[in-house]
């Protein structure tokens, strides 16, 4: 369905200006709190959050320009391309099918001109159009599926463990790790006592002890 709204406003920056109040009232639509900085920031015309406190800055763009089945749109700031992390997101705004891109920064980043096809499915930037959710911090579905499966009820499961999962004890285990660590413990108090040869130390073991508590 054709737009014609903001088709007669002639000079570019009065319709930019128009742009950004379409901007705005769409936000609001989406469930979001846009803001306008005050001055003139580099690289931003807008700030949105929605239920958190992460704000994301956009970069709001208009196009009427038609060739063929390409509306291009200009997001340079007048002769330079922007710097990186100027902005958050470009919302390029066409205006005769009244269809937003919400274009993250890193996908137009060094570009001063962008081409968009609303009328062609699974055109380059197809998946930014109308992604309003990526200005609310979503994933595309991700949210409905948790609430879709904590909504459900799902039968009590017990899990019996495997015989591979969960090998037999070894009852002498627990014997020979005390054996160890007597003998680590023997070894200790013969250095400290001054007999620090290996011989002296192994030899000075009781044997009867190590067979017993070791083995």
């Amino acid at each position: 369905m054709k737009n014609f709204r903001g088709m007669n406003i002639k000079n570019s920056k009065d319709r930019g200006a128009w742009a950004e109040m379409c901007f705005a009232l769409r936000a609001i639509e989406e469930g979001l709190r846009p803001a306008r900085p005050w001055g003139e920031p580099s690289g931003y015309d807008s700030l949105v959050h929605h239920k958190s406190t992460r704000i994301f800055r956009v970069q709001v763009k208009s196009t009427i320009y038609k060739m063929g089945r390409c509306y291009h749109c200009t997001i340079r700031t007048r002769n330079h391309v922007y710097k990186k992390d100027s902005f958050d997101f470009v919302a390029a705004y066409v205006i005769p099918e009244d269809v937003w891109y919400i274009l993250p920064e890193k996908v137009v980043r060094g570009m001063s001109t962008v081409g968009l096809y609303p009328a062609m499915a699974g055109a380059k930037y197809d998946a930014y159009k109308e992604a309003w959710h990526l200005l609310r911090g979503e994933t595309p579905g991700f949210v409905a599926r948790i609430e879709a499966c904590a909504e459900q009820d799902f039968p009590e499961v017990t899990f019996l463990p495997s015989p591979s999962a969960c090998p037999a004890p070894d009852p002498t285990a627990g014997k020979r790790n005390r054996g160890i660590a007597s003998f680590l413990q023997w070894a200790a108090d013969r250095i400290r006592s001054g007999s620090r040869g290996p011989d002296d130390c192994c030899a000075r073991f009781p044997r009867s002890r190590a067979l017993e508590d070791v083995w």
